[in-house]
């Protein structure tokens, strides 16, 4: 898999590039405008905020696409992680099943 380049389109219709990031499938969006991103293959939880910086989580991988709760909290589907993983609004995680 190729290193893709993380780029944000911007009011104006230019597009600012972040960073390059790999093995990401799906995203969430949250209240506070924070993208938050579901591991397959990266390792990390991958957090695009609103400035444009980044943020990494844990050490994850095997998940397939990810949905908010209603609560803040983000839920991410495991493709085969064999767990689901919860990632709370402080960031800290929770991961449930066997």
């Amino acid at each position: 898999m190729a290193v893709k380049s993380l780029q944000v389109a911007n009011s104006d219709n230019s597009t600012t590039t972040v960073g390059s990031f790999n093995g990401y499938i799906g995203c969430a969006l949250r209240a506070n405008g924070d993208v938050v991103f579901a591991p397959y293959s990266a390792g990390t939880i991958l957090i695009l905020h609103p400035d444009n910086s980044t943020t990494t989580v844990g050490s994850f991988s095997g998940y397939i696409g990810c949905a908010l709760r209603a609560n803040g909290d983000v839920v991410f589907a495991p493709y085969n992680a064999g767990t689901i993983l919860i990632l709370h609004p402080d960031n800290s995680t929770t991961t449930v099943g066997s």
